[in-house]
């Protein structure tokens, strides 16, 4: 039988430098899923341009808009020690991965356009992501 020991933290014994500290961690990083977000949402409204101009189904459109903010959050929360654009084309492929077995199931041909706007967008979210947090780290 294992035992857990649970320590309490006294909120008197913190050094105040620590909390402030991380409080400033928690602002950038929620700065910086803000801003994965809102490219991940550009990033959706761009992906369905090409799928308004071709009247596909709403739920497609849909469904590419929220797979981008989907991949904007993950661009902006994954830790890879990678270069920003190819980070963004792994998680944008990733994420894309599971939609892509259904499109090619019934439209193989399908998956070159949407391949592509994939790898174009995912290295734009990832560099984007990457470039306005650094901006917003240095304000």
């Amino acid at each position: 039988m294992t035992i857990i020991e649970c320590t309490f933290i006294n909120p008197k014994k913190l050094n105040s430098n620590k909390l402030i500290f991380n409080n400033r961690l928690k602002q950038r990083a929620m700065k910086r899923i803000l801003i994965g977000l809102v490219v991940g949402a550009f990033a959706g409204v761009i992906d369905m341009i090409p799928m308004v101009i071709r009247k596909l189904p709403v739920e497609a459109e849909i469904s590419a808009f929220i797979m981008w903010i989907v991949a904007g959050f993950f661009v902006s929360t994954v830790d890879l020690k990678t270069n920003p654009l190819l980070k963004g084309i792994i998680v944008a492929v990733l994420v894309l991965l599971p939609c892509a077995i259904l499109i090619g199931w019934n439209d193989p041909a399908a998956l070159i356009p949407i391949s592509l706007m994939t790898i174009v967008l995912g290295g734009l979210v990832g560099f984007s992501v990457n470039a306005l947090s650094k901006q917003n780290r240095n304000d």
